[in-house]
């Protein structure tokens, strides 16, 4: 009898034991700081300035004395998975974790948003991606040049092993589960024979999240210490703005501020965390946002209110920040009757190219430093008189 209790206790421990383990090891990788890997390979964790991250919540990058690896987490299946690149041979004899991938040296990738194509310009490795998803939607010339030459293929969202042994494609960076789909892992070669990592730099809270995910490319395509000069000239630039801006009489930062347009029945507007939000709060820019308690969620970042709510605000706002491109205010009534409410209301909205093309999401969303700089001079003109914007106009 004791010893069937002693069993039973030692059954018990057990269990405890794996679950706080469990728990213990959650808890690191939850932790925005430090994450130490479930894997006795990575003993020996080197954080460098070329790799440690201030402000991405997505990811993160450590290295040893071989190899250089990232933990990515993927939204879809709300986890950290890690992906090694390694410049050595693999000891064999040495345990390896099965959520890591061992990418070789030079990896040829397929992308799915075009928020990413500019770290592969300015990082000089253009030659690299060899595919994109629905190439139509590429408005920046020199991509579209790589399009032309058929330097850049047009593949299908989740590409097909035919697509994949044609191309030569090693990586798919996705900013959509690939899980989902059933087409490929996300955390291992998938039956289609590459790696696919969730990109969710879109749901960073900072402006310079957003940015400091060039360092992961920098780290799987050997171009880290690249990666962080980029990074750090902008994020010193970025913070010279909001010191200037946050410098002056409290009294002068009262500006009231619109944000959405018409979508469907409602209004849409950014969420309160989106790393958009965060421009106007360093700004000290007053968003002012309607008293509805719940709001439709219509995506991850975006909210959907009454329109009737808007409207009682339209007197109150000193700008209107409407995120569609537009010309004119005509072009903006013509977008929807239901603008007349708001064309007195000075409108700030997204440049386009001399092709009439929108290029902020394939050149300016790495460059907050402008975009800090451009709102502060909508904003405060007095504070930037020799400015000129670069991505932003007032009609």
């Amino acid at each position: 009898m004791d010893v069937h209790l002693n069993s039973i206790i030692l059954t018990i421990l057990t269990i405890l034991t794996i679950i706080f383990g469990l728990f213990f090891q959650f808890s690191i990788l939850a932790n925005e700081s430090v994450i130490q890997p479930p894997c006795p390979l990575f003993t020996k964790q080197i954080q460098t300035p070329k790799n440690r991250i201030h402000y991405a919540k997505g990811f993160k990058l450590f290295s040893d004395e071989n190899y250089e690896y990232v933990w990515v987490y993927l939204l879809s299946e709300k986890r950290w998975v890690s992906v090694v690149k390694s410049n050595h041979s693999l000891n064999q004899n040495k345990k390896i974790c099965p959520t890591v991938d061992f990418l070789l040296p030079s990896m040829n990738a397929a992308l799915t948003s075009t928020t990413f194509l500019n770290h592969f310009y300015e990082l000089q490795l253009v030659e690299k991606v060899v595919a994109f998803a629905n190439t139509h939607y590429i408005t920046t010339p020199f991509w579209k040049n790589r399009v032309k030459n058929k330097f850049l293929k047009n593949i299908r969202e989740y590409p097909s092993l035919e697509e994949k042994i044609a191309h030569g494609i090693e990586i798919l960076l996705t900013y959509r589960s690939p899980v989902s789909n059933g087409d490929a892992s996300s955390n291992a070669k998938g039956k289609y024979g590459f790696v696919a990592l969730e990109i969710n730099d879109y749901l960073e809270t900072h402006p310079l999240g957003r940015l400091e995910w060039i360092k992961l490319i920098g780290a799987l395509w050997g171009k880290s210490i690249e990666a962080y000069k980029i990074f750090e000239e902008r994020e010193l630039s970025f913070w010279k703005i909001v010191k200037i801006v946050q410098s002056q009489s409290p009294k002068k930062m009262n500006k009231r501020l619109l944000i959405g347009e018409v979508y469907e029945d409602g209004w849409t507007m950014p969420r309160d965390t989106s790393d958009f939000m965060e421009y106007f709060r360093l700004l000290k820019v007053n968003v002012l946002k309607p008293f509805e308690k719940s709001p439709k969620k219509v995506v991850k970042n975006i909210f959907k209110y009454k329109i009737e709510e808007i409207l009682l605000l339209r007197d109150q706002v000193d700008f209107w920040f409407h995120q569609m491109i537009m010309l004119s205010k005509n072009d903006v009534y013509k977008k929807n009757p239901a603008y007349k409410y708001f064309m007195k209301i000075p409108m700030i909205h997204f440049r386009v190219n001399s092709e009439k093309k929108f290029t902020f999401y394939e050149e300016g969303i790495h460059r907050p430093d402008q975009l800090m700089q451009d709102l502060a001079k909508i904003f405060y003109p007095d504070l930037f008189a020799n400015y000129q914007t670069i991505w932003l106009n007032v009609l």
